[in-house]
């Protein structure tokens, strides 16, 4: 390890960077929408990918519902999506999954692997994930009664 932090000032191909997270007053300006890390700001809490589900089905729908109005979709959106991605603001678990310290390497080994404490740890993300009720918009799609829908399976061409 010495011999690598010595080698650091003449290296030009090591990069390193922090973790860190934009907070935005809106997820709209104009006829620019944001979705996902973009919007949610998420960084390490392991919410990423279901909060840009969940914000993109919310965004489909409030599109559809405002019948081509984007203004009147985008603050919807933000209004009705904003409360659930609050819990991107107030989980970090950078702090856990990359700790500063050999003491708190040690607490994370730990806590991930003892078993009672990783599925109460488990169980309060769960509560922090489902906190939303979405509602059942409709789809322009003929045939189909909601954008939440799951598309038939569908055999690959020969």
């Amino acid at each position: 390890m010495p011999q690598l932090l010595a080698a650091l000032p003449d290296a030009r191909d090591f990069h390193l960077d922090s973790i860190s997270r934009v907070h935005v007053d809106r997820y709209s300006r104009g006829r620019v929408v944001l979705v996902g890390d973009a919007a949610y700001g998420n960084a390490l809490g392991g919410f990423g990918t279901g909060l840009t589900i969940v914000g993109v089905c919310v965004l489909a729908g409030e599109l559809m519902t405002a019948g081509g109005d984007r203004e009147r979709a985008f603050a919807a959106y933000d209004r009705k999506f904003r409360g659930y991605a609050k819990v991107a603001e107030k989980v970090n678990a950078g702090a856990l999954l990359a700790p500063s310290s050999r003491s708190r390497i040690w607490l994370r080994n730990k806590l991930f692997s003892v078993a009672p404490l990783f599925t109460r740890v488990m169980a309060l993300m769960d509560r922090f994930a489902t906190d939303i009720e979405l509602e059942d918009y409709p789809s322009s799609a003929p045939g189909a009664t909601s954008v939440i829908a799951t598309a038939p399976a569908t055999s690959p061409p020969d």
